[in-house]
């Protein structure tokens, strides 16, 4: 029970530090994230995580919810999670229509937590963050990945 008002907790925090993907008909759409995306100039961080992960449930509660608190995430990402096991179909960032599975092939998500940050077609901007083992080495690979993922995006070269 605790661990549940724990997770419902981390999920409020990062649902309310970004702008949720748009749902229709049950149906997730990862669309008016791409355009909020072009419009704000940020990239967009994708986390596919899994229910059952506890790694997963550690970088939520020791890494992003923290980060979502003081608004560094906001500020430079829009946040977006999902769920690798979720069925059906999405749209993505596109707005085609595809199995949520193939959405999760696309960035090739073998293992969980997996982040990957992306522009607002989908590209990916950066090497995804694979794996979860502490928060502080876990935050250092995260800021550095934000920050080459701002630069890719505005064309800028790596420092």
């Amino acid at each position: 029970m605790i661990a549940l008002k724990r997770l419902f907790l981390a999920v409020f925090i990062l649902s309310s530090a970004s702008i949720s993907a748009g749902s229709v008909a049950g149906e997730l759409s990862f669309a008016a994230v791409a355009n909020a995306s072009r419009d704000s100039g940020r990239p967009i961080m994708m986390v596919f995580g899994a229910e059952e992960c506890g790694y997963c449930e550690r970088l939520k509660q020791d890494v992003l919810t923290p980060m979502a608190r003081t608004g560094a995430l906001d500020e430079q990402v829009l946040l977006r999670e999902m769920d690798i096991h979720r069925g059906g179909k999405i749209k993505d960032f596109e707005g085609n229509r595809v199995r949520s599975r193939v959405f999760v092939r696309r960035y090739q998500v073998y293992a969980t937590p997996t982040v990957v940050l992306l522009d607002a077609k989908g590209n990916e901007l950066t090497r995804p963050i694979v794996g979860y083992s502490d928060a502080a080495d876990y935050s250092a690979r995260l800021e550095k990945a934000i920050g080459e993922a701002a630069r890719a995006l505005h064309g800028q070269s790596p420092s």
